[in-house]
């Protein structure tokens, strides 16, 4: 990408983000967006210098690791009360916008607890111009929500925007009817009301591209990376042969963390690593008020919020994609790349602790009722 395209593409952002309080998300998904697409076109020469021959060529039309982008923009302001308690509502498309020109689908509007969510389609890289029509669309569909005295008048205002078509789905009357009878607790001001948003990017990609694609875009330095050198497989024994510049054997090393099964490990490692506690000798009173704050300040009380990464998919089911020879294979494997003494990761056991620590985990488990409903600790 050249700097004559991130310049236009750094404008549309900025032309975005100035109004209501749209400048932090759309700044966080306009600068991710940039990453991962610097990450597929620019630093492909060397990465796959690192990891393969010499003499083999370079695939210039295709990034090495493709990969696709969703979005996910929940709005904080409780908008749907009644429908906290609804499962037949929850997460579930009520309708779906589509762009005319190219009769793409843009987003769709859910329900999430008691909250209005945007969630798009996974875009590519080869979908700049979709990805951008998403964003500035949405930002529409909220500033004309602040305008809006209930759900159904929201969605005739969106049906006015030229470039687009809204496709209901099975849910739409039972919303419209819904937002009829309790339009009270909907009355959003346009001069007190500002959208609050809770963001969430989904990165598609194949198993085998997630060491390199997670480190390259969340860096190698600072605390918050430490997680993730932690979770590395094989690390000290890579930092081994990586010191000695005479091994011949650093680039086949190097392509063991382009493989699936590295991949698994190392998403199976860093999530057992960001739920081990940090502090394992904290007391359950502590454990009680720290519980307590993550309910004030998230609605949560469950352990996934610690979670640097959390993978949408079950690691059984990525296991079942990765071939091997018999069912101890992927075991062994995570056991002698994360915690053999000399060749494993010593973060992994020695400074986290995680074969001793994650017992202790707090999983607040005492906070939900017998239908899996978080208590209210207030």
């Amino acid at each position: 990408m050249c700097k004559k395209e991130l310049s236009t593409l750094y404008n549309k952002f900025s032309y975005l983000a100035n109004s209501l309080s749209f400048k932090n998300v759309f700044l966080m998904v306009g600068m991710l967006y940039f990453s991962l697409n610097l990450f597929g076109a620019e630093y492909e020469d060397v990465i796959y210098e690192m990891i393969n021959k010499p003499t083999q060529k370079v695939n210039k039309k295709e990034p090495l690791f493709p990969f696709r982008i969703g979005i996910e923009l929940q709005e904080n302001h409780r908008l749907f009360p009644w429908g906290l308690d609804d499962n037949r509502l929850q997460k579930k498309p009520v309708f779906s916008v589509y762009q005319k020109a190219s009769n793409s689908e843009l987003f769709h509007v859910e329900i999430d607890t008691d909250d209005l969510e945007f969630v798009t389609p996974p875009f590519s890289y080869k979908e700049k111009d979709l990805f951008f029509q998403s964003m500035i669309t949405i930002h529409k569909a909220v500033d004309i929500l602040g305008s809006s005295s209930n759900f159904y008048s929201w969605v005739k205002k969106l049906e006015g925007i030229e470039e687009i078509y809204l496709k209901q789905h099975q849910l739409f009357n039972q919303i419209k009817l819904y937002a009829f009878q309790f339009h009270g607790k909907w009355n959003p001001s346009p001069d007190k009301w500002k959208p609050s948003f809770a963001p969430q990017v989904t990165i598609q990609h194949k198993l085998a591209a997630t060491i390199p694609l997670y480190f390259s875009l969340f860096g190698f330095s600072g605390i918050n990376i430490l997680p993730f050198k932690a979770s590395v497989p094989c690390r000290d024994l890579y930092l081994k042969v990586f010191a000695d510049p005479c091994r011949e054997d650093l680039p086949m090393l190097a392509q063991q963390y382009t493989t699936p099964i590295s991949g698994l490990t190392f998403l199976n490692a860093l999530t057992l690593v960001c739920l081990t506690p940090a502090d394992s000798t904290i007391s359950d009173e502590l454990l009680l008020e720290e519980t307590l704050v993550a309910f004030l300040q998230t609605c949560q009380v469950d352990a996934k919020m610690r979670l640097s990464l959390l993978s949408r998919r079950p690691f059984s089911e990525m296991l079942r994609d990765i071939p091997r020879n018999n069912e101890t294979d992927y075991t062994n494997f995570f056991y002698y790349s994360m915690t053999h003494k000399d060749n494993g990761n010593n973060q992994f056991g020695e400074f986290f602790n995680v074969p001793n620590d994650l017992k202790k985990i707090n999983y607040g488990e005492q906070f939900f009722d017998d239908n899996g409903k978080p208590l209210s600790l207030v």
